[in-house]
């Protein structure tokens, strides 16, 4: 007889993550950190301030820190709280001075760049709360976030399900690829059996301190996650119980090489979002993954992939290297509530469920998010009533609403009691703007709270909200287990192959396609961690099939264990192709997922589609033969000789054309994106026709997206239109691909993301953006960024005894202890001067200062003298300099 488990929502949460963690992670961790204020106790912010303040969240951190301070409740060196630091560019060595005599600690290596959808770089820093205004009032700070958002755990017919065995008949097992897992914590017990025998494993959750110890026993849910990537099965070689799939539970990259850094807390397995910067830019810049995969993540704050933590996600992306990331668990939780409210006026009455809370303490806590593009910054407010519908006035709520980089806005209010009873309340959205909007409420507490009709879109998570990471929901491939002890199992309520009910839906606020594609998460078996679940359970799975032997797997589910059969399958395409992009990847996926039984692809649930790695491998092709070359088109406009070369103007029945000119100059509500110059077409006539076209380029298979900023000087008007065109044949024809939606907003500046894949395989398309009307408006494109592949023959050099160029190499080994090497080329005779720095840019060694003829060397470095941490050395020589990352490990 087999026994049913019934899944309520309360007993479902229990499965998302680990249940032995279950009480640290989401009534502990974060909110017991919480505090209640009072009014007068928060800072107050003036509107200079203010401008540069990204996330109410940071003031709610920053205030509690002040009054605990004061209070004597903390010392003055636990009144550090980790900020996010933006530049407009790399700080100078007077910039990092002014801050070390300010008393912050940065951490300079964690500098991650201004790319084109991220208009400033940043670093990550602990600040003393004390110096919080006089590290905004320097004018080379651009903004400021907090560091210390909490992310968690995303918690084999899986295998079989992708098609991996196909795959590995084909010879491929992800051998010579290199995973990246970041997670909770590793067991070391596998290590040479089911694991590696030799693998990189280090813990960043306390950065800037850094260890090797990785085991975590509050958590296995990183041991598990990382046998789904490549677990090699040995103890369970010989395996056969049909309800726990044939064969033995192998993960989707037997094969492949695994560096695993913990980002979890040994207390609640909680990481900060400084923890998750720090391990995603050693993963890239010293441990050199192929391929990178994290199954944690949380609501932060805008919900549009603009923070600090999905700055740094895609560029892992742009450093060469797919970043597979959970889509959340958020989808069934009923904590995310939308709709709209009109100009002027208030919603009705929105229902909230607050659960007994018994002796935790809880209260209303929401973050009030909308996005009306860059600049236009609507008025918008959250009410709060009891069950007799009388206005609770112990509301906190954040000064004024705080704008993202890219337009979306955020306000945080919280009731200022703690709730110790269940009970029904309600809020109201107020908008005091003269436009309509659209308005998204989440819960910010945690567990006790539910909207009476939530909304299960728009809950995806972050970081896997980031513009370039790779989304991964989760389906049903399996609704039954059998336990260690023999009984099975079964979820009723499910449907096979569909959705499973918690996977987070998309799209973001600004409608950017989230996710991207769903893999099995429903009942998968893997490794179990033996420092963490010792009493055995339904979750046990024995070894071989035979009930009552060893268990050394173990029953859980969520996106968490969905993400890693992603980063698994994405090592199977590398070892077939190595020269693959992480664009052609995830085109592989996309244009090859399993679409049975799924109609108008892509959308909110299922992304793309099912993930088919079968299918991905064997419509992509080998390496040797040929490679696809990432073609870019990257124009920001910024010169006054105009249009670029190559693009041409069309002039047909306007009075004005399109002109390079300054956005200020025009009365724009912003001056982002920050290029000085855009392309800017003045309308002032009737029977407006003009259009601005790209040169030709060619675009091979894989996936390809024009990205741009749109500008508008004035609400828009309903008799004008900007539109964007796509030619196959150079300019003979021409089909629409885009137009701006008139809703009615006042505009700014927007961020507009087009597909245009099916349009590849062609070798002369055109794109040409028009505007039709007669509006007297002033209408701007700046930031145009193309990306797409074009196949390039190989071409095999000669062997040269000279170099034909500079370079500097990573060190090896790195880590390292207590000696590496270090190897660059110079092209010509020239001085060369290469010196190792600690992370204060003070000088540590001086390797090389000396003239040095064209060629290659080799330089030992010994760091017998110093401490274990983070360095750097860096080449120069001519006109060229370059600075690498090294990891010195005791």
């Amino acid at each position: 007889m087999k026994k049913q488990l019934f899944i309520i929502v309360f007993s479902l949460f229990y499965l998302l993550i680990p249940a032995q963690i279950i009480d640290q992670v989401e009534f502990s961790k974060p909110n017991s950190e919480r505090i209640l204020l009072q009014h007068e106790n928060y800072i107050q912010l003036t509107e200079a301030q203010q401008s540069k303040i990204l996330s109410g969240k940071l003031i709610e951190k920053i205030s509690a820190k002040k009054y605990q301070l004061s209070k004597g409740e903390i010392t003055q060196s636990q009144s550090f709280t980790k900020v996010v630091l933006y530049f407009d560019s790399i700080p100078t060595e007077l910039q990092k001075e002014i801050l070390y005599a300010e008393g912050l600690d940065c951490y300079w290596e964690l500098w991650t760049p201004p790319s084109v959808n991220h208009p400033y770089g940043f670093i990550v820093a602990a600040m003393p709360v004390n110096k919080f205004e006089n590290t905004i009032s320097f004018d080379f700070i651009k903004k400021i976030d907090t560091a210390e958002h909490e992310a968690i755990p995303h918690n084999n017919n899986g295998n079989q399900s992708i098609g991996a065995p196909q795959v590995w008949t084909l010879g491929y097992d992800g051998s010579g690829v290199t995973v990246g897992v970041l997670d909770s914590g590793l067991d070391s017990y596998y290590k040479g059996s089911d694991l590696p025998s030799s693998y990189t494993a280090m813990d960043y959750w306390d950065y800037p301190n850094i260890d090797p110890d990785v085991e975590n026993i509050t958590s296995g849910h990183g041991t598990h996650v990382v046998g789904s990537v490549l677990g090699r099965g040995t103890l369970s070689t010989g395996h056969s119980h049909v309800n726990n799939g044939q064969g033995p539970f192998t993960g989707v990259a037997p094969g492949a090489d695994l560096v695993f850094l913990k980002i979890g807390g040994d207390a609640s397995s909680s990481a900060s979002s400084a923890a998750e910067i720090a391990a995603m830019d050693a993963a890239v810049s010293i441990y050199n993954v192929d391929v990178l995969s994290m199954s944690y993540g949380g609501w932060n704050t805008f919900h549009d992939g603009s923070e600090a933590i999905e700055q740094k996600a895609d560029w892992v992306y742009d450093q060469g290297v797919p970043f597979f990331i959970s889509a959340g668990n958020s989808a069934a939780q009923g904590r995310h509530y939308s709709g709209t409210v009109n100009a002027n006026s208030s919603t009705n009455f929105i229902q909230v469920n607050f659960a007994d809370p018994g002796d935790a303490d809880a209260t209303l806590w929401f973050n009030l998010v909308w996005y009306d593009g860059l600049g236009t910054r609507n008025n918008l407010s959250l009410e709060y009533y009891d069950a007799s519908f009388n206005k609770l006035n112990d509301v906190v709520q954040d000064q004024n609403p705080f704008e993202s980089l890219r337009g979306t806005e955020s306000r945080y209010s919280h009731y200022n009691f703690y709730i110790r009873q269940a009970g029904t309340y309600y809020l109201k959205v107020v908008n005091n703007s003269s436009n309509n909007q659209f308005f998204h409420i989440y819960d910010d507490w945690g567990s006790y709270t539910t909207f009476q009709n939530p909304d299960q879109d728009y809950t995806i998570g972050s970081p896997a909200s980031a513009d370039y990471a790779y989304a991964v929901g989760a389906y049903v491939s399996r609704e039954m287990w059998t336990d260690v002890n023999g009984s099975s199992w079964y979820y009723s309520g499910n449907t096979l192959n569909g959705i499973a009910n918690f996977s987070s839906r998309g799209p973001r606020v600004d409608g950017h396609q989230k996710p991207n594609i769903t893999a099995p998460g429903h009942v998968v078996l893997s490794l179990r961690d033996t420092d963490v679940y010792t009493s055995i359970s339904t979750s046990w799975i024995d070894n071989d099939g035979v009930a009552g032997g060893d268990a050394n797997y173990y029953k859980m589910q969520g996106t968490s264990m969905a993400c890693p059969m992603a980063a698994g399958a994405a090592a199977l395409l590398l070892q077939k192709n190595p020269s693959l992009k992480p664009s052609q990847i995830y085109s592989a996926f996309t244009n090859n997922t399993n679409t049975t039984g799924l109609s108008s692809l892509p959308n909110s649930i299922f992304g793309y589609g099912r993930l088919d790695i079968y299918e991905a491998v064997t419509n992509t092709g080998g390496g040797g033969g040929g490679t696809e070359e990432r073609v870019v088109i990257d124009e920001k406009f910024e010169t006054t000789t105009f249009p670029p070369q190559g693009w041409t103007r069309i002039q047909l029945q306007a009075v004005n054309t399109w002109n390079a000119g300054n956005v200020v100059d025009y009365n724009f509500n912003t001056i982002d994106p920050t290029s000085t110059y855009s392309a800017i077409c003045q309308w002032m006539a009737a029977d407006q026709d003009e259009w601005l076209i790209t040169p030709s380029f060619a675009l091979a298979s894989g996936d390809a997206t024009i990205e741009f900023y749109s500008g508008y000087s004035t609400a828009w008007l309903s008799a004008a239109t900007l539109k964007l065109h796509i030619s196959t044949n150079g300019g003979s024809n021409w089909t629409k691909i885009w137009e701006a939606v008139n809703d009615g907003q006042s505009w700014g500046w927007r961020y507009q993301n087009v597909s245009i894949t099916q349009y590849v395989n062609n070798s002369n398309i055109k794109l040409a953006w028009q505007y039709v009307g007669n509006d007297g408006d002033i209408v701007a494109i700046d930031n145009i960024k193309l990306t797409g592949f074009v196949t390039v023959t190989d071409i095999k050099e000669e062997d040269e005894k000279i170099p034909v160029d500079y370079s500097l190499s990573q060190n090896y080994p790195n880590p390292f202890n207590p000696s590496t090497k270090i190897n660059y080329a110079i092209p010509a005779s020239s001085k060369v001067n290469l010196v190792v720095y600690d992370v204060l840019g003070r000088t540590v060694k001086v390797l090389v200062n000396e003239f040095q003829n064209a060629g290659t060397y080799s330089i030992d470095f010994n760091a017998e003298s110093l401490s274990s941490g983070v360095y750097f050395y860096r080449l120069t020589s001519g006109q060229f300099s370059e600075t690498r990352k090294l990891l010195l490990l005791r």
